[in-house]
């Protein structure tokens, strides 16, 4: 019973050890950009980028101005890495408030039902890209013109347990 007993806690703190990020995912983890309109890109990150609006540059930076009423919007994500990572349908969108990204609160439906996500996994090769659609209509979300807003997706690479999340900026006109 105590071999049981030590082999079973011998098991546990490998399992405990190997899930702590090696110094080199913690670095990635850390450079992971917050303020950026797009993750830049480089052998080692994804990218969320939208697809369908309009561009105008600023300070290098590409920023999507979009106009309302929005029902939608769509974004790619691409995985410029090498290895495998999984991602689903979920989002939040998060409104610049003072310098600050805060997530940008979902109206209540008038039906009083609630918004959920489909929880679907789904793969992203390395070196290839998923279109997404992210559902803003007008009675979901209350959307000032002139402010700056983010959409924010996790995602995991293979063999990490903890999500980071990659990010596109847009702004209302």
């Amino acid at each position: 019973m105590k071999q049981a007993k030590l082999l079973f806690l011998l098991i546990a703190t490998l399992a405990f050890v190997s899930c702590r990020p090696t110094a080199r995912q913690t670095v990635a983890d850390a450079e992971q950009p917050t303020d950026s309109t797009e993750a830049a890109t480089s052998a080692d990150t994804l990218r969320l980028v939208i697809t369908d609006k309009s561009l105008s540059q600023t300070n290098s930076l590409i920023r999507r101005i979009l106009k309302l009423p929005l029902d939608s919007i769509v974004v790619e994500m691409m995985n410029n890495t090498d290895r495998t990572c999984m991602t689903g349908e979920a989002y939040t969108i998060e409104q610049r408030v003072n310098d600050v990204w805060t997530i940008l609160p979902i109206k209540p439906r008038k039906d009083g039902g609630v918004y959920a996500f489909n929880d679907i996994g789904y793969e992203l090769a390395p070196h290839s890209t998923r279109l997404f659609t992210i559902h803003v209509e007008p009675d979901k979300y209350d959307f000032e013109r002139g402010m700056e807003y983010r959409i924010a997706k996790e995602f995991f690479k293979s063999g990490q347990n903890n999500p980071q999340s990659v990010y596109c900026n847009f702004t209302i006109e």
